[in-house]
């Protein structure tokens, strides 16, 4: 499944990829989200929320969110905050979630904010790492 989502800009645009990998057992199958391209802060409040309903369509909870394509952002640290309180709250503990790509929109802060309020949800740049965790029981 391939989304592709215009920005304000007609020459930006972000794009959204998911696809499931499927293990044995079925109960550890993730869901690989990959977004790429030019976000604004906007869309990445918006990401909880569609991982969310994905996971539900799917029904499969756990995430791997790769966001080592996407431009570099200024975004500041209230923004960051905010992003590990939408993701705490929305995934809460139903979602597995672990980012790829620690950069400007996804930070070891945010991590902490999101696990502080009972997510669960590791952000690092050690991809094999990032999966095993991920299928970890």
């Amino acid at each position: 499944m391939v989304l592709n989502v215009k920005n304000k800009n007609d020459s930006d645009y972000c794009k959204r990829d998911a696809k499931i990998i499927t293990n044995v057992p079925k109960s550890l199958s993730y869901i690989k989200y990959t977004i790429s391209g030019s976000y604004q802060v906007k869309e990445v409040s918006k990401l909880p929320e569609e991982i969310y309903e994905l996971c539900q369509k799917k029904n499969i909870w756990r995430v791997l969110l790769d966001t080592s394509g996407i431009q570099e952002l200024n975004i500041n640290i209230v923004n960051q905050f905010s992003s590990g309180e939408s993701i705490a709250r929305i995934l809460n503990n139903s979602v597995r979630l672990a980012v790829y790509g620690e950069g400007e929109i996804f930070t070891n802060f945010t991590e902490t904010v999101a696990v502080n309020r009972g997510a669960v949800v590791k952000v690092s740049n050690d991809y094999n790492d990032l999966k095993s965790w991920l299928v970890d029981n």
